[in-house]
């Protein structure tokens, strides 16, 4: 399975963009783009950002910010909230 920083740069790639066009688009210095693609996290200053920025730059090139950041969350052994749908209701027979 390929890692965040992969399949953000495989994505990136495949559309034909340079991190400088993402740069421009998401106001994201492309220093924290290629930490991104380079899954080196330790670049980003706190965790919250890296967050944002994963969300943020999935969603530009059309994958699926939170998926990807649940994936990160996962990585680091944060849990993850799966919302529950909701059941119909049983009806209930009055007899």
């Amino acid at each position: 399975m390929a890692t965040i920083g992969e399949t953000l740069r495989l994505e990136r790639q495949r559309k034909g963009l340079k991190v400088k066009d993402a740069e421009a688009a998401l106001h994201i210095r492309s220093t924290y783009l290629e930490a991104l693609e380079e899954d080196d996290y330790e670049l980003i200053p706190g965790d919250v950002y890296v967050k944002g920025f994963i969300r943020n730059y999935a969603t530009f090139l059309g994958l699926d910010g939170k998926q990807m950041v649940d994936h990160y969350k996962i990585q680091r052994g944060e849990r993850v909230l799966v919302p529950v749908k909701p059941t119909a209701a049983v009806k209930q027979n009055n007899s």
